[in-house]
């Protein structure tokens, strides 16, 4: 399986996978990104981003994402939909690993987390 380039509709999808995420869990999702391209020299620091991604979306997955999240990642790996979701847990796990190590993933993040503002809580 082959993940094709991140382009702008991925940004934008992105952003609306987190705009549906908890306050909480908006905040600590940007913190994680922002963190992680400050780190981006660091070897390790690809794998934990995501992971702590992953987590944090999982989290609010069932509730808000579970749609959105399955339709975009099946559109990045070039697949229908449904043939994503018929996919064994390998094929999930490759296509983890291979987001992971997408060289412009970084740029993605810093655009996608430009583009979410969470509102000031004071």
């Amino acid at each position: 399986m082959e993940l094709r380039k991140l382009k702008v509709k991925d940004a934008l999808t992105f952003g609306k996978i987190i705009a549906k995420l908890s306050e909480p869990d908006q905040e600590r999702l940007i913190k994680i990104i922002e963190a992680a391209l400050e780190k981006k020299d660091d070897e390790n620091i690809e794998n934990e981003v995501g992971v702590e991604i992953a987590l944090i979306v999982f989290n609010n997955l069932m509730l808000h994402t579970l749609d959105d999240l399955t339709e975009w990642m099946a559109d990045l790996a070039n697949m229908k939909k449904a043939e994503f979701e018929e996919s064994d847990l390998d094929m999930l796990i490759e296509f983890a690993e291979k987001l992971v190590a997408k060289e412009d993933l970084d740029s993605f993040f810093q655009k996608v987390s430009a583009m979410v503002s969470i509102p000031e809580t004071n």
